[in-house]
């Protein structure tokens, strides 16, 4: 069995989580964890991008790590239905 780091750990346990990227110009993205290597380069699926109140429908999408200003994870409460799904 291969060791792996905690960080290896625990981008694996990410993996399909919705994520919301904001990046340097101010636009933020919002989809699911697909990966990352290591120079951040962030792959979401199903995204939208919302810039200035605006909402658009991105689909698979390639943020390079350079812009990446921020990453969350966004939580769907229990019981309650993700609208994404």
């Amino acid at each position: 069995m291969e060791s792996t780091t905690w960080r290896a750990e625990k981008l694996t346990s990410l993996l399909n989580a919705r994520m919301r990227i904001t990046i340097s110009d101010g636009r933020v993205f919002v989809g699911y964890f697909m990966c990352i290597d290591r120079g951040r380069n962030t792959i979401l699926a199903a995204a939208d991008e919302f810039k200035n109140e605006e909402r658009r429908f991105v689909g698979l999408i390639m943020i390079p790590g350079n812009h990446l200003v921020k990453a969350e994870i966004e939580a769907v409460a229990d019981g309650e239905e993700d609208p994404y799904m």
